[in-house]
């Protein structure tokens, strides 16, 4: 079975709206952090398959490869030509985002914002959209065990 017609039969057993670009969960995992309004937050992690949605060089046409979260960078590169320096700013064309950002943060905006892929404080599950920002938070996480 092709990748497409993968995504398409699991989209089809899913009665929920997908992220887009976002793999088809079925179930929601008990540990997902909820919202102010008390509803739960969707997010995703690296080792998740999404579809690619960048826009191809004609209209309505994308990408549609289903790639892992973890081979985004390389996946920019080889399938989309995203190349240069880090400082070089390029133009974001998945599903019509269209922000300008350098290239060294593509990936990261593409999983944080397009895939929805989060990190988790092990400690208080508050999610984080990089590993840095994870980081400094666990050194000061208020929910950490103090040890005499």
């Amino acid at each position: 079975m092709g990748e497409l017609a993968r995504w398409a039969s699991l989209q089809a057993r899913s009665n929920k709206k997908a992220f887009p670009g976002a793999p088809i969960c079925s179930e929601r995992n008990p540990n997902t952090p909820m919202a102010n309004n008390g509803s739960p937050q969707h997010f995703h992690s690296l080792g998740e398959t999404f579809q690619c949605l960048w826009d191809g060089e004609f209209a309505g046409f994308h990408c549609n490869n289903l790639i892992f979260g973890y081979d985004t960078s390389s996946h920019l590169q080889d399938r989309h030509g995203i190349r240069g320096p880090d400082d070089l700013h390029v133009l974001c064309r998945f599903l019509g985002c269209n922000t300008m950002i350098e290239k060294k943060n593509l990936a990261w905006h593409v999983q944080a914002n397009h895939f929805g892929i989060r990190y988790f404080c092990n400690t208080c599950n508050q999610p984080f959209t990089c590993t840095y920002n994870l980081e400094v938070h666990k050194r000061i996480c208020s929910y950490r065990v103090r040890r005499c």
